[in-house]
């Protein structure tokens, strides 16, 4: 291998249409669960993992202890998957019964 190519990143293959939907239809439906979630819980998560904040510049931001960001983040995130875990169960129960 010569410096260049060990420089650039390796090809991705494009994603096909499908793969494509099913990616932006998890965005919408994290985009709901996220409004679901109390402003102080989701001002953290949008930070965190949309903004690219640390723990230390959410705290700064919203004025809080960073142990107080902290223990936002997991109680979100832990909100967070109870919304989805729920939602699945409601939908794998209701396409048993259509069955």
């Amino acid at each position: 291998m010569n410096a260049i190519t060990q420089l650039m990143p390796p090809l991705q293959s494009p994603k096909q249409p499908e793969e494509q939907v099913f990616e932006t239809e998890s965005q919408y439906e994290m985009l709901a669960h996220l409004d679901r979630l109390p402003l102080k819980l989701r001002q953290v998560i949008v930070l965190r993992y949309y903004q690219d904040c640390s723990y230390e510049e959410i705290a700064a931001s919203l004025n809080i202890p960073v142990g107080t960001a902290k223990s936002r983040h997991h109680l979100a995130i832990k909100r967070l998957r109870e919304f989805i875990d729920t939602d699945t169960f409601h939908a794998d129960r209701e396409a048993s019964v259509r069955v």
